[in-house]
């Protein structure tokens, strides 16, 4: 599950509460650069809004 996807469920109220906790390690995963170390963070940048 990518962040992206993570927060779309979250947005659009697709899970609960209990469900958005277990699945709280998808929300931000580390960028590793070509060796394996961790160079940053792959986190969502949007927000959906129900209109």
């Amino acid at each position: 599950l990518s962040p992206a996807a993570m927060q779309a469920l979250e947005d659009l109220d697709v899970l609960t509460k209990e469900e958005i906790e277990s699945l709280k390690d998808f929300k931000v995963k580390p960028n590793k650069n070509n060796i394996g170390n961790a160079v940053g963070e792959i986190r969502p940048a949007y927000h959906l809004e129900k209109k």
